[in-house]
């Protein structure tokens, strides 16, 4: 079926249709703009890699992590005026109120942050005394006391020595620190 205008008319009307597709879609990106900028230690002024910086009051929340170098890129910005913050752990978190966004244009918004303590804890002060070990002694000496030696698991006094580091029991013999029983003295209160 021809129409009014013939044949052709469908294709020309899709072709107009097709431009002004593109027209309006070229408008509503020129709507929005872009920010960059970068993100420094205000003291070294070393770049901060993986700080967030974002648009305040946006939803959904718009915003960029910076690179290595520092620097950041947020796009799709709709035209208007906003509120940065940029922050980082370790850093005192900035914000830059102001910041105009035009259509089709790049603005900058350069940040320095400052470093600051995250939090502290409480002081703990341990303090204790070791009494000294003398070095050109040779000899060692282990104690027991009663009540310790009525919690151990022993029937008889040998059996109470052997429990002791460096001391070893072979069936009624004790080995003290490689020593064989002749070597070895033991004492109750100071008797043998």
């Amino acid at each position: 079926m021809k129409g009014r205008y013939g044949s052709s008319a469908p294709i020309w009307m899709s072709a107009i249709a097709l431009v002004l597709l593109v027209v309006m879609s070229a408008s509503a990106v020129a709507q929005t703009g872009r920010i960059v900028g970068k993100v420094t230690d205000a003291k070294s002024g070393e770049p901060l890699a993986f700080a967030n910086v974002v648009i305040l009051g946006t939803s959904p929340l718009l915003g960029a992590m910076t690179l290595n170098d520092g620097t950041y890129t947020i796009v799709g910005v709709p035209v208007g005026t906003y509120t940065l913050k940029a922050m980082m752990m370790g850093y005192t978190a900035v914000e830059k109120p102001g910041v105009a966004v035009n259509a089709a244009q790049t603005t900058d918004a350069s940040f320095k942050l400052e470093e600051t303590v995250v939090g502290r804890t409480q002081e703990i002060v341990v303090e204790a005394e070791i009494p000294q070990v003398n070095v050109t002694s040779s000899d060692v000496r282990q104690r027991v006391s009663s009540e310790q030696l009525k919690e151990l698991p022993v029937d008889d006094v040998v059996s109470a020595v052997a429990l002791k580091s460096g001391i070893v029991k072979t069936g009624d013999e004790l080995h003290v620190r490689g020593g064989r029983s002749q070597e070895v003295q033991m004492q109750i209160d100071g008797v043998p």
